[in-house]
């Protein structure tokens, strides 16, 4: 999940993945629960980064995958391999896009 994030003053930030993860821990604590996280990301790169190297970074096991590609701008077909993928695991878990700002957009996808 990374280190909280620092802002201003004396307060600290853990960022929304961690507070997501918490949320679905239902008030537990995230240690005494059952919910894990794992960030797969790698700040700068473009879903491209992932198509040949998939199965090794990201795992299969998942029960909710969150594809964010914040303002990074990706090949609309790299996405498509990534998306499909996680949809086609056996689990059937849930997928949540964020930030895909082109994926549907002025390419004709």
């Amino acid at each position: 999940m990374g280190p909280g994030a620092w802002c201003r003053g004396s307060c600290v930030r853990t960022g929304w993945l961690t507070e997501l993860a918490q949320h679905l821990a239902g008030g537990v604590p995230l240690a005494d629960s059952n919910v894990s996280v794992v960030n797969a990301g790698h700040a700068g790169n473009t879903f491209g980064s992932y198509v040949h190297c998939t199965e090794h970074l990201i795992p299969r096991t998942g029960d909710l995958y969150i594809l964010d590609a914040a303002t990074i701008h990706a090949a609309v077909n790299d996405v498509e391999v990534i998306v499909r993928w996680v949809l086609e695991l056996p689990q059937r878990p849930a997928v949540l896009l964020l930030h895909l700002y082109d994926f549907c957009g002025s390419r004709g996808g």
